[in-house]
């Protein structure tokens, strides 16, 4: 890259080299007329009514959706991740399905300390606090 390539802010133009690209038929004297002349908008509020409609947030639904799937992510060094990566090859499956069973291994484990809670065994929905 070399100078004659960068241009300073408000400086810059279309290359001579690539050609006129624009509306054909409008002269350079009249195109800059025209760009004065177009309404300047500095109010805020102003250039929101006029920006085009944003997409709609993609906000969760109250309830979940049966079969819906979660996303869950978990930072781990890199030995750990080798270590997962071991076992996970040893067991023929792959790291994620190695993590899920763990994870519901471990809630299978507790739950008998949270008998009050029959959400943690996975047959009812939850309506506990």
């Amino acid at each position: 890259m070399t100078a004659a390539l960068l241009a300073r802010k408000g400086e810059a133009a279309p290359s001579a080299v690539a050609g006129h690209i624009g509306p054909k038929g409008i002269e350079p004297a009249v195109r800059e007329t025209l760009l004065r002349s177009a309404p300047q908008v500095t109010d805020a509020k102003q250039l929101k009514r006029n920006a085009s409609p944003s997409r709609p947030l993609n906000r969760a639904a109250p309830g979940l959706v049966a079969g819906t799937k979660r996303r869950v992510v978990l930072t781990l060094t890199n030995e750990e991740f080798e270590r997962i990566g071991i076992a996970a090859v040893k067991k023929n499956i792959t790291r994620q399905q190695l993590a899920r069973d763990a994870l519901f291994t471990y809630l299978t484990a507790i739950a008998p300390n949270y008998e009050s809670c029959p959400c943690l065994t996975g047959n009812d929905p939850c309506d506990c606090e």
